[in-house]
């Protein structure tokens, strides 16, 4: 039950997150030290989603051995290679997006200070 509601809880954050930073870029606030902030809380969401899923097999496979099940578990979404590559993709695109928010915000305040 735990991991189900870090799963949610990570995943609420998650969208929560991402609508916020698009609305931030779609108001011209791209270059911003909080919208870089946002995009390192979404990919913190998207780390907690994947402990959650993580215990949340756990407990499936504890409570199938506790019921005598000697089936092999479907391993749900950790086994799903494809999954998990979209995952981390997106865990490398949020990474370099607020990489590149921050230099960008170096580069402007440079520039600033230039004028």
């Amino acid at each position: 039950m735990i991991g189900f509601v870090l799963k949610s809880v990570s995943l609420l954050v998650a969208i929560w997150g991402m609508w916020s930073m698009l609305n931030r870029i779609k108001n011209g606030q791209l270059y911003t030290e909080e919208t870089s902030q946002r995009a390192v809380v979404v990919a913190y969401a998207v780390l907690g989603w994947l402990v959650g899923n993580g215990i949340e097999g756990m407990g499936n496979n504890f409570l199938a051995h506790r019921l005598g099940l000697n089936d092999q578990w479907s391993g749900g979404l950790l086994t799903n290679t494809s999954v998990m590559v979209l995952v981390f993709l997106l865990l490398a695109m949020l990474y370099v997006l607020q990489g590149s928010i921050r230099q960008a915000i170096e580069l402007q305040e440079e520039v600033d200070d230039l004028v």
